[in-house]
């Protein structure tokens, strides 16, 4: 077994650097090791010797679900100024929290015996140097690393507990398990008294299989990074900072401005923990109907306290779960799918019996409408309110196989309008009174939007096209413009590298595609037509980096936020007067840009009121605030 020496600059090479300095204005100093020539460029010029690696997310998000457009009008929002940003330290320009790959094309397997792995230490960073020796005729070494925090790290690995607060985790997945392999690998924990960050590392492979390993680094705050290779000799370069860039003000959109009661003309409804929960502008007053919510079985439940606005309010309070909900277009009435109770939908991989309801919008008058299938999901009232699309699992069986459903608000017989066949179709939405569009996956592996006018016999494929021409894989839910003449959704591209946004016309057409970022996500529709959407920056699965658009159909587009968190932003809306938005410390673990919401995770409840500029929490849980609506 080899030995891992450990290397760092400590205070007696310090003093041979200051010895030499003084020696070199004297009278010359041409003795100095190497390695201490080194670290005095890096130092003192703080040269960046390489470009910043490629981006390549290693998790798959999930797509968004788009919020129901808002019928009355939006003024145009004042933006608030950015915090500060911090002066970045010319030696970590090269450095990021984006997922990174020394090589996105070489993918080949090597042979290589490990001789040494020594950290070192300089000022604004610390590097751990990875010294390899390749096997003649070998492929080049390849690696990709991403950060995790804690969670995310025990979840995706199965291990009971992190090496670390936070976790960087290299991959060399095509080093095969050769003798030279064998020989080397290290298998006890390296520590390292003389970093502060780079503190311990761990080599990690499975002997169940024949290629692949890992480098675990415990890092003790989020830090940038970056990974690189040299070619002669082989070494893998990982350097981390020795500071977080990442304060209290970094995410602008969990940052309050102004103070007192936030106002809002419009109630807000959402799902929280298998109940539909409402929250009103402070002062306006709710007055249920003073009956008792029913449940499935049609025992009464704890009847509902009443309440005045400002504060939230419990709507169901029932056993049964309910997993989405639709507002209808003047805000008198909801439609829910509830499931039955004793099973949290969220925890389990089978699908769990359950059927349409409607109510009032203060939680009076529950009543089942529809009953088909195993359960539903995804409705969406029609734009004059009289009817009410949804998506069902007809069969219960594994991959899920949804068809589209309609049934009138008042009641009547529920009827399939598409399905039936390979394709699964889920998120209707209604672009006019005549026409829907959804997408649709197949089980195998196709995606595809369908637009289906009522006065036409069957749906269009509107997607075919798009898929085929940028290699897209698959599409998020559409978010159709209040007037019905703009769609906006998610083209989650091919090989997991994110999504583009695509603007669409009435008849799928594409009239715009932004793809600038990683992920471009829409979150929002205002009622004068403007679009909210937001651009992650790079992939990472640790650092939610954004910007927050927001985009005319004139073509006018300015960024209203921007900032770092190590949440995610989940479903917005925009009423008449700013956005509603939920924020999360803990999202799923994977990739931040899709605002994919933890069910267990604690998240809470914004407004910003754009034409006041103030903006400020609305209410906080200990749990995911899903399906925002207005």
């Amino acid at each position: 077994m080899k030995v891992f020496r450990r290397r760092s600059i400590g205070h007696s090479s310090m003093w041979l650097l200051f010895c030499c300095a003084v020696l070199f204005v004297v009278a010359g100093c041409t003795q100095v090791r190497e390695a201490e020539q080194i670290a005095n460029i890096e130092t003192i010029i703080a040269g960046t010797p390489s470009a910043t690696p490629t981006a390549t997310p290693t998790l798959t998000p999930t797509s968004t679900v788009g919020p129901t457009a808002t019928p009355t009008a939006t003024p145009s929002p004042t933006p608030t100024p950015f915090p500060p940003t911090p002066t970045t330290n010319p030696a970590l320009q090269a450095f990021s929290f984006c997922n990174q790959q020394t090589d996105p094309l070489a993918q080949s397997r090597f042979s290589a015996r490990l001789n040494e792995i020594s950290v070192r230490g300089f000022p604004a960073f610390e590097r751990l140097v990875i010294d390899f020796e390749l096997a003649p005729d070998s492929a080049p070494l390849n690696a990709s690393a991403y950060a995790l925090n804690e969670r995310d790290f025990t979840l995706l690995t199965g291990e009971p507990v992190a090496p670390g607060p936070y976790v960087l985790q290299v991959e060399l997945p095509g080093w095969l398990h050769d003798e030279a392999f064998r020989e080397t690998i290290p298998t006890e924990t390296l520590t390292f008294t003389e970093t502060r960050m780079v503190s311990r590392v761990d080599v990690r492979y499975d002997p169940g299989v024949d290629v692949g390993a890992s480098i675990v680094l415990a890092l003790n705050e989020p830090v940038p990074y970056r990974l690189s290779l040299t070619a002669d000799p082989p070494q893998l370069l990982i350097e981390v900072a020795r500071t977080s860039p990442l304060v209290e003000s970094s995410d602008q959109l969990t940052l309050p401005i102004g103070s007192g009661a936030i106002q809002t003309t419009a109630p807000l409804f959402f799902l929280l923990d298998g109940d539909i929960w409402r929250v009103d502008a402070p002062g306006t007053p709710l007055v249920p109907t003073p009956t008792a919510a029913v449940t499935p079985t049609g025992t009464p439940s704890a009847p509902r306290q009443p309440a005045r606005g400002g504060g939230p309010v419990n709507l169901t309070q029932s056993p049964a779960e309910e997993l989405s909900l639709a507002v209808s277009p003047d805000g008198s009435m909801i439609a829910f799918c509830r499931a039955l109770p004793g099973i949290d939908p969220s925890e389990t991989t089978f699908a769990v019996p359950g059927t349409l309801w409607t109510m009032q919008a203060d939680g009076s008058n529950p009543r089942q409408v529809a009953a088909v299938g195993i359960n539903c999901d995804h409705p969406a009232f029609s734009p004059d309110g009289q009817t009410i699309v949804f998506s069902v699992d007809e069969t219960g069986l594994s991959p899920v196989q949804r068809s589209i459903w309609s049934v009138p608000v008042r009641g009547g017989r529920a009827q399939r309008i598409a399905g039936g066949d390979e394709w699964s179709r889920m998120h209707p939405q209604w672009i006019n009174a005549e026409t829907l569009i959804y997408p649709a996956n197949a089980q195998d592996g196709r995606s595809t939007l369908f637009l289906l006018r009522f006065a036409e016999d069957g749906e269009r494929d509107i997607g075919a096209d798009l898929v085929l021409d940028t290699n897209y894989r698959g599409f998020g839910a559409p978010l159709v413009a209040p007037d019905g003449r703009t769609i906006a959704i998610e083209a989650l591209r091919f090989g997991n590298t994110g999504a583009d946004l695509l603007l669409l016309d009435a008849n799928g057409v594409r009239r715009s595609t932004f793809n600038e970022g990683y992920w471009m996500r829409p979150l929002a529709w205002s009622a004068d037509g403007a679009l909210f959407y937001m651009t992650t920056i790079c992939a990472s699965t640790l650092i939610h980096d954004y910007t927050l658009h927001r985009y005319t159909g004139t073509g006018q587009e300015q960024i209203i936020a921007a900032g770092r968190s190590l949440g995610t932003i989940g479903d917005t809306t925009a009423p008449p007067d700013g956005l509603a938005y939920v924020a999360t410390a803990r999202p799923r673990p994977g990739p931040r840009g899709s605002g994919a919401i933890a069910p267990q995770g604690a998240t809470s409840l914004w407004f910003w009121n754009l034409t006041e500029g103030t903006r400020s929490q609305l209410y906080t849980a200990d749990r995911g605030i899903m399906r925002l609506e207005q």
